[in-house]
């Protein structure tokens, strides 16, 4: 029972303060307008990219190309770290033009990268092209050609 009194007095009060309490408006007369200015700034920020990115995105966009002709015997890793070409079979005859610019543009960004590395580590060149040469023969592939000394070519 005397949960019961409790439960009546909290509903009387509640009651007594709805009534006394001023009539609330939760609308408005005219619709809420927010006023937004926004400004845009692009700005070009300096690349965190390093120099060699240009020089790796070039290489990797001749990378699958330069495999297969590799897998194919007709390029090699020379012993100074650069492409060569090798054997240009009958049937690969027709593309020797396309072949040839492939090797030359690649060779060309393999010295830029060679030469950067040589400016940061205060190597000489040829030590650098040599480190490069030794990275590639590790890195091939069984079967690919690869000079082991000047002149001296064997497959991996």
């Amino acid at each position: 029972m005397k949960q019961t009194c409790s439960s009546s007095a909290a509903l009387a009060t509640t009651l007594l303060l709805a009534a006394c309490a001023p009539n609330i408006r939760l609308s408005t007369p005219e619709p809420v307008k927010i006023d937004v200015a926004m400004k845009v700034e692009i700005v070009q920020k300096p690349s965190a990219e390093p120099a060699g990115g240009a020089i790796a995105t070039s290489r990797r966009s001749r990378m699958t190309e330069i495999q297969q002709l590799k897998n194919n015997s007709i390029l090699g890793e020379n012993a100074r770290g650069y492409l060569t070409v090798h054997t240009i079979s009958p049937d690969w005859l027709p593309h020797r033009a396309y072949i040839e610019k492939l090797v030359r543009d690649e060779n060309v960004d393999r010295e830029l990268l060679y030469a950067q590395s040589a400016r940061e580590s205060g190597k000489s060149m040829k030590q650098v092209e040599k480190e490069f040469a030794e990275l590639f023969r590790q890195n091939a592939f069984l079967g690919e050609l690869v000079e082991v000394s000047e002149g001296d070519w064997q497959k991996k």
